[in-house]
């Protein structure tokens, strides 16, 4: 990590479905995304958990971040994809979650790292992902890392308030260096358009 402390990044176990659990809950509660179901939040407390653990037991891949300590602080996993994108062989989503206390301090560019690593190994050729509007720091990394804009859905998702639905992708394979500057100007189009854009819909509250 940036502050030179050591944390270990392993496939999860059903031993951990709570620890696990918690992170998502945290990441729910902090960015009011739809990690959780509504049911989740209020109604059961269980029901998250149940379904931390449905996916440790079913899911291809599950990993997880440990402190020096042992605790628990950060996972990252494959999901399943949209219906139109998972008709597209050698594509994979993934969802990562961060304990608020571990933001910013490295650990989610060791994990997109560890995740391309083990995409390149399994033969996947485009890594694509969702990101909600309202999670500005996550956008920037996923952009340093290489992530570009495919495409937005404005105000798609209702939190605290409207809030816009962004996707973005990672290609793995090489192509045409004139094909290549095509999809990267329209990425970077796409990612100025939204700014641009909620830039104004703040002028204009």
């Amino acid at each position: 990590m940036n502050d030179g402390e050591t944390v270990n990044i392993r496939h999860a176990v059903e031993g951990d479905t709570k620890a696990y659990a918690e992170i998502r809950r945290l990441v729910d509660e902090r960015f009011k995304c739809n990690i959780a179901k509504p049911g989740e939040r209020t109604a059961d407390p269980m029901a998250l958990i149940k379904r931390c653990y449905s996916d440790l037991a079913k899911q291809a891949v599950v990993w997880v971040v440990e402190d020096w300590d042992g605790r628990l602080v950060g996972y990252i996993q494959t999901i399943k994809p949209p219906a139109y994108f998972a008709r597209i062989a050698g594509a994979v989503s993934f969802s990562i979650g961060l304990h608020p206390d571990y933001v910013g301090r490295g650990l989610g560019t060791e994990m997109l790292k560890l995740f391309k690593e083990w995409a390149l190994a399994t033969d996947h050729h485009l890594i694509h992902l969702w990101v909600f509007g309202n999670n500005p720091k996550a956008i920037e990394l996923y952009r340093r890392e290489g992530y570009g804009f495919t495409g937005v859905l404005p105000k798609r998702v209702r939190f605290d308030e409207l809030t816009d639905q962004i996707e973005m992708g990672l290609r793995l394979y090489d192509e045409h260096i004139v094909l290549r500057f095509m999809e990267d100007f329209k990425a970077g189009f796409l990612y100025w358009h939204w700014r641009l854009t909620m830039w104004a819909r703040r002028r204009l509250e």
